[in-house]
């Protein structure tokens, strides 16, 4: 995390509101003494994303039932674990959304991101299934967090009722940072999906856009950290920045995609890519809800704990867009 000697936003702050909870955010970040994540191990960044979700999130209760399953994957022996949450609010025919956590694709889990999923969950009465996808780097298959999403979103739609939902329930895919890459996989492969939910996706690998160089050197998520994480996950797959289902800049088949809401973050070096992705999606002639929430970077989803207000605005946009399914 990048740090100035005194406020660590005063140079942002010159040009846009930075919210309270950001600045708790980054002082709880500076109190556990973290460190740039581009300074950090793989190792290192996994431990960290864990004790930070324990730290300041913990564990919410869930007013539903909450299941542990595994899904058979072909191209993975030991199956997909999944996380499913059907809420007591729901619908005879709720809607079911296959969930793909953030993290870089290298960190992050079903844990970090549980008390979002859950608060979605109770209030859009939509059955989530949090998927554990294998991190990379994985040498036996580059492509597994990709692979790992398909299965398991093409064996709920076989067996929609297995997890909670009805017959005629309607399924879409989603996820936040990296989880949004893969939900764009997801969408690039499976062309019969009812809606997608993207939370500031990472749709472009050129980090090219103004907002990337804007937002270099924040005390957030930033290019730097974004350009370290390309820096694993690239390397092992030659065309990653041509293939569609690794690079969703390089799909040719956006009007295959369902509706789709897509939620920015304001203080965010991917936000422009994201509004720009938003704008070939209409341009394919996709219905898409486009909400930014301001004052707040990257990563603010899945830290309810810390942003309380503005990660619950972003709560009931995605629990509105799921009850419209």
């Amino acid at each position: 995390m990048a740090t100035t000697d005194t406020n660590p936003w005063l140079e942002v702050s010159k040009t846009y509101h930075v919210h309270q909870e950001t600045l708790a955010y980054t002082q709880a970040c500076l109190a556990m003494g973290s460190r740039p994540i581009s300074e950090l191990s793989i190792k290192e960044a996994r431990a960290h994303a864990l004790k930070f979700n324990i730290t300041f999130n913990g564990s919410v209760p869930f007013d539903g039932e909450e299941t542990e399953f595994t899904i058979p994957s072909p191209s993975n022996e030991e199956g997909v674990p999944v996380t499913i949450y059907a809420p007591n609010s729901r619908p005879d025919v709720p809607a079911i959304l296959v969930y793909f956590h953030g993290g870089s694709l290298i960190m992050g889990s079903r844990k970090t991101h549980e008390n979002s999923l859950k608060r979605i969950s109770e209030q859009s009465g939509a059955i989530i299934v949090s998927v554990e996808y294998r991190l990379l780097p994985c040498e036996e298959d580059p492509l597994a967090p990709f692979n790992d999403a398909v299965a398991v979103t093409e064996w709920i739609m076989k067996f929609r009722e297995a997890v909670g939902g009805a017959r005629d329930s309607k399924i879409g895919v989603g996820g936040d940072s990296a989880g949004g890459q893969i939900t764009c996989s997801v969408i690039n492969d499976i062309h019969d999906l009812d809606f997608q939910v993207l939370i500031y996706p990472v749709t472009d690998f050129s980090c090219s856009l103004p907002s990337f160089q804007e937002f270099r050197k924040i005390p957030a998520f930033n290019t730097d950290a974004l350009e370290w994480r390309f820096t694993i996950t690239n390397p092992p797959i030659p065309d990653a920045g041509s293939n569609p289902r690794v690079n969703p800049s390089a799909r040719l088949n956006l009007e295959l995609s369902p509706p789709t809401l897509i939620v920015c973050a304001q203080l965010d070096p991917v936000r422009d890519a994201c509004l720009e992705f938003a704008n070939k999606l209409r341009s394919a002639g996709v219905e898409v809800k486009e909400v930014m929430i301001d004052a707040v970077p990257h990563g603010f989803f899945s830290v309810p704990g810390i942003f309380k207000t503005k990660a619950a605005e972003a709560f009931k946009h995605v629990s509105e867009f799921l009850q419209m399914f």
